[in-house]
């Protein structure tokens, strides 16, 4: 695989940061790209602060885009960005990409409305978005009836509507549910995965060491409030 790096040098006076390109998913909670390339600040679960610390560890400037999920790997891959944030970890992911460090540990989550279905029934029809690390678990685990949607907010309507048994969920999207009090909705957390950036091959044959240790520095402010 050949080395495409855009890890450039901005020269600033006597200083120099480094410009990072990067991307994150269209409509996941919490994130807000505005029109400079940045994270809106006061984001939900301290995306921007997380950022903001990266940076200043790394004297860096990230610049961001937002794709569909079903992209990011495949524009991160064909060497267009150096790196993919928030992102789960899937073994699938990590034959294309290098995971840094863990940033976070994240929940998947079941949403139904009672009574609870039977989880070992793979002939349950499972709502869940497209590409995501949920939807390749599932498929994984034998799951027949996936139905995939290209964004978060298609989920819910689907299970009211009662067009499927339960939706799957990463748990930044099932934090949103419970804040909003959905009446009748219930949620169970069902497998744990790390999360945190995926690097494009070539970006992290050069830093990957660097930005670990950035990612370390980092940790403390990853806040995901996650439901019981």
């Amino acid at each position: 695989m050949s080395v495409c790096l855009t890890f450039n040098v901005l020269a600033s006076g006597d200083s120099q940061r480094w410009q990072i390109k990067a991307v994150t998913a269209i409509s996941f909670p919490g994130l807000e790209v505005l029109a400079d390339g940045k994270f809106k600040p006061g984001s939900a679960y301290n995306y921007r602060a997380i950022i903001d610390c990266m940076e200043h560890q790394l004297n860096a400037d990230f610049v961001w885009q937002q794709f569909p999920t079903a992209r990011l790997v495949h524009v991160t891959v064909k060497h267009q960005f150096d790196v993919i944030f928030p992102m789960g970890y899937t073994p699938e992911r990590s034959k294309l990409l290098q995971p840094s460090d863990y940033l976070v540990q994240e929940q998947d989550y079941w949403a139904y409305l009672r009574p609870q279905p039977d989880w070992q029934n793979k002939q349950l029809n499972i709502a869940v978005k497209q590409a995501s690390p949920q939807a390749e678990w599932l498929a994984q685990q034998g799951y027949q009836n996936i139905h995939q949607v290209n964004d978060y907010k298609q989920l819910l309507p689907l299970l009211r509507a009662g067009r499927v048994e339960a939706i799957s969920v990463p748990g930044a999207v099932a934090a949103e549910y419970q804040k909003a009090a959905i009446e009748g909705l219930a949620l169970s957390g069902y497998y744990q995965r790390e999360a945190g950036f995926y690097l494009n091959p070539g970006f992290a044959a050069e830093y990957l060491p660097q930005f670990n240790q950035a990612v370390r520095q980092c940790r403390h402010l990853a806040v995901l409030d996650l439901p019981e």
